[in-house]
């Protein structure tokens, strides 16, 4: 992801690999399980022709847990990375084209 000469910007200053943690492996098993309830208890619901509102309830928790999962992963495991990036030139000069 980038733009023309975009690596010649900045440099890397930090890059940490994320800590490989158990306790949030297994709290990140637990919202799985709370996810694949809530998403199955929600397609229950429109099989049976339940109330749109609780169903928008149930819906709404499903995306929070996602949300929880997908931010715990991503302080939990993804790289801290800094990156010291230069200032571009606004203007473009014909011979950069």
């Amino acid at each position: 992801m980038g733009t023309y000469k975009d690596e010649e910007l900045g440099k890397q200053l930090r890059n940490i690999p994320g800590k490989e943690q158990l306790e949030v492996f297994a709290i990140i098993l637990i919202f799985l399980v709370l996810e694949i309830m809530y998403d199955s208890l929600f397609i229950y619901g429109i099989l049976e022709g339940w109330d749109q509102q609780f169903l928008s309830f149930v819906l709404a928790m499903a995306f929070l847990i996602l949300g929880l999962m997908i931010d715990f992963y991503r302080r939990s495991f993804m790289p801290d990375i800094l990156e010291a990036k230069k200032r571009r030139r606004k203007v473009i000069t014909k011979l950069e084209r």
